[in-house]
């Protein structure tokens, strides 16, 4: 998985829960301005940040194994 499919998930969950950029950023105790350059492409998140926002939109990133063929 990209990073830009995991930001889109995050954008679609923000969406479907109806809360806006501000929202979430203020659970995740972040910038609002990051959320927004993260949803348009101007920007990329650290890892410590995307977790903080995934965790306020109760998604985590899971590391499996791939299947070797």
């Amino acid at each position: 998985m990209q990073l830009n499919e995991i930001i889109t998930a995050a954008m679609e969950r923000r969406q479907l829960l109806g809360l806006c950029p501000k929202e979430v950023a203020a659970r995740a105790s972040v910038g609002e301005n990051q959320i927004y350059k993260w949803e348009f492409g101007s920007s990329a998140p650290t890892l410590k940040t995307l977790l903080k926002v995934l965790d306020a939109l109760d998604l985590e990133i899971k590391i499996v194994e791939r299947n070797e063929q």
